[in-house]
C-alpha cells in the first residue's frame, strides 16, 4: 500500500477527551475519471474548485472542475489534454489558486491558466518556452500570479535546472518580470514554493544551486532580490528542495522543508525575519545523521514510529 491518504486509519481525534472517534460521515462525492485530484480550493461562496490528472484514457492530462459547496454537483469542467500531469510530485498540490473574483488559475509543466469562476472558460494562458515545471502559484490582491517553476534553459544539454519565479499580469497574462537564481553544470536548482506578503512582494522556497533548501524574497515592483538566505539541516548532505513556504502577519517568513537528505532526510522549520532574512529560530529533526552516518530511523509510510516525536539530537536553535 502506497503512501497518502490510505496510510491513515478513518479516525478523528477529540482534542477534548483524547479519544478516537469515528470520522464524520461522506457529505458528496464526485468522480470524473483518471488519477488523482491533486489540488483543492474553496472560494468566497463556499464552492469547491479542484485540479489534478483527469484523462479517463489513461494518459496524463491536467482537469479543472468546480463543485457546487453544498452538494457536490458540478457547475463546470475543463479537460486540458495538451497539459501533461506528473502526480507524482507532492508539491503540485500547490499549483492551484484563486483570486478575490473568484477566478481560477491553474498551472503543470510549464503552463499557467486564468479560468472564468462562473463559466470555466479559458481568460489566458501562457507557457514557459524552454523545458519547465511550475510546482506552485500564488495571487497578489491586485490579481496578479506568481509561479515557481524550474527551468531548464535551452539547448537544456546538461542537465542544469533553474530556480526561477516568474510574476504575470493578472489581467492578460504577460510576463511582468522573471527571476532567476542560476545553477551550475553539475546541479539542479528548482522554485517549489511562492506566497506573497502584505507589499506585494514574492516570498519563494526551493534547492538553489549549492542544492541546499533556500528562501528568497523579491520585490513586488521589478523582481530584484531582496534576501536570500539557506536553511541548513543536521548535516551537509543536500536538500530535495521540496517545501512550504508562509508569512505571518507581521511580515516575518515560515519555511518548511527536508533538508541533509543523504542517508534520509530532516524535517526542518525555520522562521526568517521578513526585513532581512536572518533566522529567529529553526527546529531540526530526522533521519541524516552528521557526517553521512545511516539514519537512526525511518518516518515514512508502513515503518514503525519511535516511542516520542522528538527523537534524541533533535535540534533546535533560536537566533535571537
Amino acid at each position: 500500500m502506497g503512501c497518502g491518504m490510505r496510510c491513515l486509519a478513518s479516525f478523528v481525534l477529540s482534542g477534548t477527551l483524547g479519544l478516537l472517534l469515528p470520522a464524520a460521515a461522506l457529505g458528496w462525492q464526485v468522480s470524473l475519471g483518471g488519477d488523482l485530484a491533486t489540488s483543492v480550493k474553496i472560494d468566497a461562496a463556499g464552492d469547491v474548485v479542484a485540479a489534478g490528472d483527469g484523462d479517463p484514457s489513461g494518459g496524463r492530462a491536467l482537469r479543472v472542475a468546480k463543485f457546487e459547496g453544498a452538494t457536490g454537483r458540478k457547475r463546470w469542467e475543463r479537460l486540458f489534454g495538451d497539459i501533461g500531469v506528473f502526480t507524482l510530485l507532492a508539491s503540485l498540490r500547490d499549483a492551484l489558486a484563486l483570486d478575490v473574483a473568484g477566478d481560477v488559475f491553474a498551472s503543470s509543466f510549464g503552463s499557467t491558466l486564468k479560468l472564468s469562476g462562473a463559466t470555466g472558460s479559458t481568460l489566458w494562458r501562457t507557457d514557459i518556452s524552454d523545458p519547465a515545471f511550475i510546482h506552485a502559484i500564488a495571487v497578489d490582491p491586485a490579481g496578479n500570479v506568481f509561479v515557481a517553476a524550474e527551468i531548464c534553459p535551452a539547448p537544456c544539454t546538461n542537465s542544469v535546472d533553474l530556480f526561477v519565479v516568474i510574476k504575470y499580469s493578472g489581467a492578460d497574462g504577460s510576463e511582468l518580470w522573471r527571476y532567476t537564481l542560476g545553477g551550475n553544470t553539475s546541479t539542479e536548482g528548482r522554485a517549489t514554493a511562492v506566497t506573497v506578503d502584505g507589499n506585494g512582494n514574492a516570498v519563494a522556497e526551493g534547492l538553489d544551486q549549492t542544492e541546499q533548501l533556500t528562501v528568497v524574497k523579491i520585490a513586488a515592483a521589478d523582481g530584484s532580490e531582496l534576501w536570500r538566505q539557506v536553511v541548513p539541516g543536521l548535516s551537509s548532505a543536500t536538500s530535495s528542495g521540496e517545501g512550504a513556504i508562509a508569512v505571518d502577519a507581521s511580515g516575518d517568513v515560515v519555511a518548511g522543508g527536508e533538508t541533509g537528505c543523504g542517508h534520509g532526510c530532516d524535517f526542518t522549520v525555520a522562521k526568517l525575519s521578513g526585513t532581512d532574512g536572518t533566522q529567529i529560530w529553526q527546529y531540526v529533526e530526522g533521519d541524516s545523521e552528521p557526517g553521512g552516518a545511516p539514519p537512526r530511523r525511518s518516518s515514512r509510510c508502513g515503518s514503525t514510529l519511535p516511542a516520542t516525536w522528538l527523537r534524541p539530537g533533535a535540534r533546535f536553535s533560536r537566533s535571537r
